[in-house]
Formats: structure tokens, C-alpha cells, sequence
């Protein structure tokens, strides 16, 4: 697909610098554009700077320099509910203890749609049953968020992102805690999701499930974007080792329907027992 062309622009990061205060790292001119209908894996080595860029991208740090739009709109310039309105973000790690059922946890997402003293009304609940079946946790509804596993709590907390009913998804690892059959039923969700209009980044350190549910890939380095490409021109051996280093392969997918990314084992690794 190619979303550039078939459909508009969502959201726009822009030349974005940032530097945390008496730290070395610095991301340096940082641009992507998330277009309706895409999924955009934003990969690369730890402290390549993914985790920075969503945050500034979901409006909780302000870039040194740079510009970062949803609609056409400065998103730092927006209400913090009107923001809300547009951007989900599930953030890399949420607190644990939280003292609420999986199903409070959930309408908590409905904040910026209500007013006054937050009472949610049918239409809200309604939208909080069916944020919970799309993620598969409507089961934990009744249950502590504390007392769920990594796994159950990341799908309650997708829900309770879905519940805003953003129009741009920013998902920082959430997979995660997952098992791998629950990852490959969580990026279908969110293929899914883009495919009724949405958009979605998602930071990611398995290659193979960005590679296979990506339209686009943006690979990191070093506080910079190195490659923003389909993953087709972009998972090779020579662009994942100027990144990660050598030691991958990249082969074809046994189903055609991408490469496949595995760890080279070096000469006389893996033999015998």
C-alpha cells in the first residue's frame, strides 16, 4: 500500500531535537509522517532514541527545536482533552497498582469525551465494552489491574487507549510482556485499526513482526532516523548490521510475505549437544 499517496497526512514530526539535561544522548533532527490507513514500526538498538521520539511525538516532552502537527495543528498548542481526542498513547511501562477494576481502567480512557463531574453516559460505556472485545480482555473486567499479568495488563491498557477513540495510535513496546502468540494477535488488532482509518506507530525490538505488520519501517540510531522505508527495501543485512552491528541474516519469509530476520550463529555455534 502506499499510504503516501492513497491517503492524507494524520500526524507530522518535524526536524525534532532534543537533549536531556547533563546527558550525552541528543536526537537530532528526528522527521516522520503517519499517513490514515498506515502502520509505521519504529526499530533500532536500545538507546537509539525510539522511546524519546514518542514522547515528544505524543506531546508529554516538548522538543528543543522542531515541530510536531495532528490534523495540521500544533499539538502542543491543543487542550489537553482536545489532544487526547486525537492522540492514544501507551506508554513503555504503566504503573501496576493501580487500585481499580480492569473495566475502570479502561473507562479512565474516556476522559476527554466527558464533562463536568466525568460521569460516563450510555454511549460511554458502550464505547468501553467494545474497546475491551476488540483487545480481547473484556474476561478481566472484573478483575484488579494490579493483580493481572504483563501480558493482560497491556491489553487493558490498549483499551483504555482505544476508549479516547484517537485517530493516531503511539504504542511504545507493547508487546513486551507478551507471549508470542499474544504479539502476533496484538499487531493484527492494530493492522486492523488502521485499516478502519487509524494510524499507528509502534516501537518495536522484534523485527520480524514489524517487518510482517509494517507499512513502513523507521529505523533509529544513535538519537537519529538512519532509513524510513517499506520494510521490504529496508530489512537487508547490510542497512540492520550499519545499525545493530553484524551477526543477522536476513532471509525470505517461508510465506513470501516478508524477510526474515534471524541471529547468524557464527562457524561452530550450534553444533552438537
Amino acid at each position: 500500500m502506499n499510504a503516501a499517496n492513497a491517503s492524507p497526512v494524520l500526524f507530522q514530526v518535524r526536524d525534532v531535537d532534543f537533549a536531556y539535561p547533563r546527558a550525552l544522548f541528543r536526537l537530532a533532527g528526528a522527521s516522520f509522517s503517519l499517513y490514515a490507513g498506515q502502520v509505521l514500526g519504529v526499530i533500532g538498538p536500545n538507546g537509539s532514541g525510539k522511546s524519546t521520539l514518542l514522547k515528544i511525538a505524543a506531546g508529554l516532552v516538548p522538543p528543543g527545536s522542531g515541530s510536531v502537527t495532528a490534523l495540521g495543528r500544533d499539538i502542543f498548542a491543543m487542550p489537553r482533552r482536545e489532544r487526547a481526542r486525537i492522540l492514544g498513547y501507551l506508554p513503555q511501562q504503566a504503573g501496576v497498582h493501580l487500585d481499580f477494576l480492569a473495566r475502570e481502567a479502561v473507562a479512565m480512557g474516556r476522559y476527554p469525551h466527558t464533562r463536568g463531574a466525568g460521569f460516563l453516559g450510555a454511549k460511554d460505556l458502550e464505547v468501553v465494552e467494545r474497546s475491551m472485545e476488540a483487545t480481547d480482555c473484556l474476561n478481566l473486567a472484573d478483575r484488579l489491574f494490579s493483580s493481572l499479568s504483563g501480558g493482560e495488563r497491556q491489553r487493558v491498557l490498549l483499551a483504555s487507549v482505544l476508549a479516547q477513540e484517537p485517530r493516531v495510535l503511539l504504542l511504545d513496546e507493547p508487546t513486551s510482556a507478551m507471549d508470542i502468540h499474544q504479539q502476533v494477535r496484538f499487531f493484527r488488532l492494530v493492522r486492523k485499526l488502521c485499516t478502519q482509518g487509524l494510524a499507528a506507530a509502534v516501537v518495536t525490538h522484534d523485527l520480524n513482526l514489524a517487518s510482517r505488520f509494517s507499512d513502513r519501517l523507521l529505523l533509529m540510531k544513535d538519537g537519529r532516523v538512519m532509513e524510513d522505508g517499506p520494510p521490504e527495501s529496508l530489512i537487508t543485512e547490510s542497512i540492520l548490521a550499519s545499525a545493530y552491528g553484524s551477526g543477522i541474516r536476513v532471509l525470505d519469509g517461508p510465506d513470501g510475505r516478508g524477510p526474515l530476520v534471524i541471529p547468524d550463529p557464527g562457524p561452530g555455534e550450534g553444533e552438537g549437544a
